[in-house]
């Protein structure tokens, strides 16, 4: 399935949930894997290319699951071309991602199985 990043933004992904984050190319690209909120099976992917800036704060506490996603905002600075991706947390755990970028790409997962 293709997807378009101002297309999903837009729709907003609040109340979908964290799967995971991993770092690929040699740590210059930074992947986020989010799960749909009504589905284990099915989930979106954001790739941010030439990550830099990267910010992470989850405070579980005793709590324990995937972090629901509350807020998120995907910016582009026209001044640097840069992109800001930001995932604030709400519930538990509360906390953030925050990624500076180059490039956003969005694309559908329907492995992320839990």
């Amino acid at each position: 399935m293709s997807l378009r990043l101002d297309e999903v933004m837009s729709a907003g992904l609040g109340d979908y949930r964290l799967k995971s984050m991993s770092w690929l190319r040699g740590g210059l690209d930074v992947r986020i894997d989010l799960l749909q909120p009504t589905s284990e099976d099915g989930g979106i992917f954001l790739l941010c290319s030439w990550a830099t800036g990267i910010q992470v704060r989850l405070e579980f506490d005793e709590h324990a699951g995937y972090p629901l996603v509350w807020s998120s905002v995907v910016q582009r600075d026209e001044r640097s071309s840069c992109y800001r991706v930001r995932l604030d947390f709400a519930g538990a755990p509360t906390g953030f991602v925050d990624v500076v970028c180059r490039l956003v790409e969005v694309g559908a997962r329907s492995d992320l199985r839990t």
